[in-house]
């Protein structure tokens, strides 16, 4: 199916994406000259970013979780409507 593969993509793709906004501006935290900040402003800004990320993994493993559990399901239908055509010999 066309559009659930679009969709996929599209997850995948916005993950990827904010992924590595989320790592641009952790360079720019972490590189002293880029901004102007106190220790303290940084942790907390790196502490941001950190569960930032987190909960897309989270999602990430959710959403994994879930497309295979589908994926699984529509398999077992398959081979639920095959053996029911073989039992009852239609074809």
């Amino acid at each position: 199916k066309l559009e659930e593969i679009e969709y996929l993509a599209n997850v995948y793709k916005f993950l990827f994406d904010a992924s590595l906004r989320n790592i641009d501006e952790l360079m720019m935290i972490i590189t002293a000259t880029k901004l102007s900040m106190s220790d303290d402003e940084r942790m907390l800004a790196i502490d941001r970013i950190f569960f930032d990320m987190e909960d897309k993994l989270i999602f990430l493993r959710a959403f994994n979780n879930n497309t295979q559990l589908l994926a699984i399901q529509r398999a077992r239908s398959r081979n639920d409507v095959e053996t029911m055509r073989k039992l009852y010999g239609v074809d």
